[in-house]
């Protein structure tokens, strides 16, 4: 019971990592590689797919030589599928290859000149005129905040204490509100906020955004708000925006997709599982506590990595350029607590628990495991609430002491359940 307890806790912070960690890539990280970098990117990644693939491929071929009589079909259909494949990761790789990094010049919807770099597989040559989309995230501003006390004005662009731009900052009145149901959320309701103001060219501009319900119920239309907006600047595939940019740069480059950090925890997992194996047949195998320990240490410690990495984003902010390295680091951290705690409880409920109460014990497990997957939900659901409050390094510096606590717990109870456990090793 005391491991299953445990267990909760490690699933509830382990697995609301896949979501949170994927948002935190996709809006806060800096995923361009340039010129030396992204050629050795380009090569692990060709590497990591080809070289599974290949293993993969060569096992089905052995398999083939061997039931390929008695199960023709099942293994042409087999082997026509992995020759899709194969199409479809060459594919991926070739586009990969292609791509570029265009440092581009642009006035925003807003009005203002700005110089961005953006990324693509499309060749382009300097003074080429291309289509970009200029995403837009729109959020209310409050300078009175202790958080933003130090930042500063000027041509209504924000600046913040080391003189990094954080977005355009404008004056504007509430128009409004409307609440538009959101897709797939059986009647969950979205409020959003009008506002109109007057842009850097003199133009009026109306915008309208997401808020949410506490802010909606403390603000009245026609009132006198502060929003900032951020640029999120993409190469438009389509070719169909209305926002031009010139090319001024060119620069061998490469965008990692925002989901490509996830598969750090499998080949971490393949790594170092067999580091970890023969730690535990040494006889420097620490107790079934200890494990639990340093996994809820290592989780603490992935926890803080990612949290000091983003101790400069501000309340609110939407977008941010982190280095990438914080999250390979919470990924290796997270996956070596894994390989402490994952195989070692179902290992210890089998040796504890009476033959008679076995399969009993194993349903009380997975419903710990459930318990900590239902509370990872909750800490996704929030991440939004508290980054907009108190930041998004708050959230996650909340993860590290709620595992550091965990942990701290399964090593001062280690005299109680040595005790229990009747030399049960």
């Amino acid at each position: 019971a005391f491991f299953a307890f445990l267990t909760i806790f490690f699933w509830a912070i382990f697995e609301q990592s896949p979501g949170t960690l994927t948002i935190f890539a996709r809006d806060y990280t800096n995923r361009i590689l340039e010129g030396f970098s992204a050629n050795t990117y380009k090569i692990v990644n060709a590497l990591m797919a080809l070289i599974p693939l290949g293993v993969i491929t060569w096992v089905l071929t052995l398999l083939f030589r061997q039931t390929f009589k008695k199960y023709k079909w099942s293994n042409i259909i087999l082997g026509f599928s992995f020759l899709i494949v194969w199409g479809i990761t060459i594919w991926k790789i070739n586009d990969e290859y292609k791509e570029s990094s265009y440092t581009v010049k642009y006035i925003n919807v807003n009005g203002k000149s700005e110089s961005v770099k953006i990324v693509s597989s499309e060749k382009h040559a300097v003074n080429d005129q291309i289509r970009i989309n200029d995403i837009q995230n729109i959020s209310l501003y409050d300078p009175e905040s202790e958080a933003n006390r130090k930042n500063t004005v000027a041509d209504n662009v924000l600046y913040n204490e080391d003189h990094n731009a954080l977005g355009e900052y404008f004056e504007a009145g509430v128009l409004g509100f409307s609440e538009v149901l959101k897709p797939g959320a059986f009647g969950t309701k979205v409020n959003y906020a009008e506002v109109g103001f007057t842009n850097s060219m003199g133009e009026a501009v109306t915008k309208k955004f997401k808020i949410s319900k506490d802010v909606k119920s403390r603000l009245q239309p026609n009132e006198s708000v502060f929003i900032k907006i951020e640029h999120d600047v993409k190469y438009d595939k389509r070719q169909k925006s209305t926002t031009m940019a010139t090319v001024s740069a060119i620069n061998t480059a490469v965008e990692i997709p925002a989901s490509w950090f996830a598969i750090l925890n499998s080949l971490f997992i393949i790594t170092l599982a067999p580091l970890f194996s023969r730690w535990w047949e040494s006889k420097y195998n620490p107790s079934a506590n200890f494990k639990y320990g340093i996994g809820m240490f290592l989780l603490a410690l992935g926890m803080a990595c990612i949290a000091f990495g983003a101790g400069g984003i501000a309340p609110g902010a939407k977008t941010a350029s982190v280095s990438m390295i914080w999250l390979i680091l919470v990924y290796l951290f997270h996956t070596m607590g894994e390989l402490c705690i994952s195989p070692v409880g179902l290992s210890y409920v089998s040796k504890l628990v009476p033959a008679r109460m076995i399969a009993f014990m194993f349903g009380v497990w997975y419903l710990a495991v459930a318990i900590g997957m239902k509370g990872a939900g909750k800490f996704g659901e929030n991440i939004d609430k508290i980054a907009n409050t108190n930041g998004i390094s708050y959230f996650f510096w909340m993860l590290t002491v709620v595992s550091a606590v965990v942990g701290v717990i399964a090593i001062v109870f280690k005299p109680v359940i040595k005790k229990l456990m009747h030399g049960v090793r």
